[in-house]
């Protein structure tokens, strides 16, 4: 979803943020990024892990959108108001909303981007961290004529526990999370960040292929055996891997082919949108991130009993299912090569 060759670091600030006043810590300069490699090293460190994100999010209020915090904080950075400063601001929302004992103390980093790829686009950004814990590593010095060492404790190059990466596109603004805790911790996504799905390419190729396995896997699945199951799932990744734009009309010829089964299809799906509240249109961009993510999880195995697995990725006439006269189930396989 997002490119990171070209993008730059021009600002950054460190606190540490904690329940107990005492041991918070507000930094009232930025950090330096000039030293040679520590831009780089700095930006691989906060950028790289938002790159395998799938979902997208923006600001949300449940009266005006200008009441949310960090949305306001943010935009006072990105027009230029004291970096430092907004900065402190949101290390103090932070702590305003971590009052659960079980929240863990943690360096927060707040840094600026410019140049960060969305597409074809380039978009300025604003990313928040939060590390929770460190490791212990030995670091080298010269003493007197011999070399030793001195256990000390740092950031690794692991991801952080908890993220946000706003990106300054069109307003309400794009916003990437990322938290360790799944699903994500409420006080990081609603009471920090204050956010919702976004209705995009993204989150519409998430949202069809989640309701295409619900529906092989719920109730709809009742019309179809196992392996009419599975080959479906497979004709369904096959659709979306081999085409740019979703289209209603063409997934229902394409992949569910049978007029009965798109029929079941629409009553699944309507029941789906509104149990979850979503809005799927009738056509969209495919994120084809989204689609290798979201393929491994669907099923492709048949398993029986504790004596066999059967792994199905293509033609589904090549296997026959049947009962013998003893009434085992069994299913027979036609192929031309062995290896």
């Amino acid at each position: 979803m997002i490119n990171i060759d070209e993008t730059i670091i021009t600002k950054a600030a460190y606190h540490h943020v904690s329940v107990d006043k005492a041991r918070t810590f507000y930094n009232r300069k930025t950090l330096d990024c000039s030293a040679e490699g520590y831009e780089e090293l700095l930006g691989q460190l906060l950028l790289r892990p938002f790159l395998s994100v799938t979902e997208t999010f923006q600001f949300d209020h449940q009266v005006e959108i200008g009441f949310n915090v960090l949305y306001d904080l943010a935009t006072s950075i990105h027009n230029g108001k004291d970096f430092v400063k907004s900065s402190i601001q949101i290390a103090q929302h932070l702590s305003s909303i971590s009052r659960h004992p079980n929240i863990n103390d943690g360096e927060l980093f707040v840094a600026y981007f410019e140049d960060l790829r969305v597409g074809s686009k380039h978009y300025d950004a604003l990313g928040i961290y939060k590390f929770e814990s460190k490791e212990n590593f030995l670091e080298s010095f010269e003493n007197g004529n011999r070399v030793d060492l001195k256990l000390k404790k740092g950031l690794s190059n692991k991801k952080p526990e908890k993220a946000c990466l706003i990106i300054f596109s069109e307003e309400p603004f794009t916003v990437l999370l990322l938290d360790n805790a799944r699903p994500y911790t409420e006080y990081w996504q609603q009471d920090f960040a204050n956010v919702r799905l976004r209705s995009d390419d993204v989150n519409d190729t998430n949202n069809f292929l989640a309701l295409t396995r619900a529906f092989v896997d719920g109730p709809g699945s009742t019309e179809l055996v196992l392996v009419d199951q599975i080959h479906l799932l497979n004709r369904s990744t096959s659709y979306f891997e081999q085409n740019e734009r979703f289209d209603r009309q063409g997934f229902e010829e394409q992949v569910l082919q049978k007029k009965e089964l798109v029929d079941s299809f629409g009553r699944f799906g309507d029941e789906y949108r509104e149990k979850h509240d979503l809005e799927v249109p009738t056509g969209f961009k495919i994120f084809s991130q989204s689609v290798k993510k979201l393929a491994r999880r669907f099923r492709n195995v048949i398993r029986l009993d504790t004596n066999f697995h059967i792994y199905i990725h293509g033609d589904t006439d090549l296997i026959e299912q049947g009962v013998d006269t003893d009434g085992r189930r069994y299913y027979k396989l036609y192929y031309t090569n062995e290896s």
